[in-house]
């Protein structure tokens, strides 16, 4: 009978929480939390990184999607009146933002390895992550 509890409520979180896989078939998944901090940890629960701060909230129609490649995680991050474009690399555990704007934005479509496009303010753009 407890097992059964325990497998109802792990499928429960699971429903409750959205996810993205890296879509090379690597062992990490990014999800949120309660509290919407993105996530990326590993299947076998030996590595687990926070990657948004706290307080901090994803743009809801940007969200978060691995590259191609599944090296790299595209989030959109609401910033003070504007969003936060950033891409967040689990190899070195480090965050970059590559673009800010301002305004409805839809998309967060991966185009490459290395072009996010956006559609926000009436215009399309392709924004370019250089790695810098």
């Amino acid at each position: 009978m407890r097992r059964n509890l325990i497998i109802i409520l792990g499928v429960l979180l699971l429903t409750l929480t959205t996810h993205a896989f890296a879509q090379t078939g690597a062992p990490l998944v990014a999800f949120t939390n309660y509290s919407g901090q993105v996530i990326i940890a590993s299947g076998d629960g030996a590595f687990r990184w926070i990657v948004s701060n706290p307080g901090e909230a994803l743009t809801a129609s940007l969200g978060y999607t691995w590259s191609p490649d599944g090296s790299r995680l595209f989030m959109a991050v609401g910033a003070g009146g504007e969003t936060s474009l950033r891409v967040a690399e689990p190899a070195s555990q480090t965050v970059r933002e590559f673009a800010r704007i301002s305004g409805a934005a839809t998309g967060g479509e991966w185009l490459d390895n290395n072009r996010v496009i956006i559609s926000a303010n009436g215009a399309i753009s392709a924004y370019h992550d250089n790695g810098t």
